[in-house]
C-alpha cells in the first residue's frame, strides 16, 4: 500500500475483524526504510458511521443554542439589577471577553501582557503583570468550562457530536 506523507489515509476494515467482545486489534508493520510516525496528539483513529450529517448538525446547533441561552440569561439577570443600557453593555462585554480568550491564554502562557520578542527570546514584563495575569487565569478558568468542546470543530472534521456531549455541555 502506497502512503503519502502528511496525509490522512483511510483503510476499510471488514466487519469480521472484530473479536467476540467487539474489540479491534490493530498490528501495524512498516516494511520499508521510510520512517512512519503516529503522533501522540493525533495518533491513529478508527472511524465509523454513527448517524447522518443532519442529526450531527442538529446536536451542534443545540450546543450553540445553549451557549446563546447562557449569554441571554446573563443579560436578563443583569437587567433585573441594572438599567437596560448598562445590562446590555455588560452582556456585550462578557461576549467580547469570551472572544478574547485566545489573547488571554497567550498572555498567561508568556507570563506577561507586555509582549514577547521572538528575536531575543525574552518577554517584556510590566507593572500590571501581577494584577492581570491572575485575573486572566481566573477568567480563562470560567470560560473554559463553556468552551471545552467546540461543535464547529467536530462538524468541520466530520466527527460525531454524541447526545451525551449535548447533554453534558448544556448543563
Amino acid at each position: 500500500m502506497s502512503l503519502s506523507a502528511d496525509t490522512f489515509h483511510e483503510i476499510p476494515i471488514p466487519p469480521d475483524l472484530f473479536d467476540d467482545n467487539g474489540v479491534l486489534t490493530i498490528d501495524f508493520i512498516n516494511r520499508n526504510d521510510t520512517a512512519l510516525l503516529f503522533t501522540l496528539k493525533e495518533g491513529m483513529e478508527v472511524l465509523y458511521r454513527e448517524a447522518g450529517f443532519g442529526v450531527n448538525f442538529a446536536r451542534g446547533l443545540g450546543i450553540i443554542f445553549c451557549w446563546l441561552s447562557l449569554l441571554a440569561a446573563l443579560g436578563l439577570a443583569s437587567a433585573t439589577f441594572l438599567s437596560f443600557p448598562v445590562a446590555s453593555f455588560l452582556a456585550a462585554s462578557i461576549l467580547v471577553i469570551g472572544l478574547s480568550t485566545g489573547t488571554m491564554a497567550n498572555a498567561v502562557q508568556e507570563g506577561t501582557i507586555g509582549g514577547y520578542d521572538a528575536e531575543k527570546g525574552t518577554s517584556g514584563h510590566t507593572w500590571a503583570d501581577p494584577i492581570f495575569i491572575p485575573l486572566f487565569k481566573a477568567i480563562l478558568g470560567l470560560f473554559n468550562l463553556v468552551q471545552q468542546f467546540s461543535p464547529i470543530d467536530s462538524l468541520s472534521t466530520g466527527r460525531s457530536i454524541t447526545w451525551g456531549q449535548l447533554v453534558w455541555r448544556s448543563r
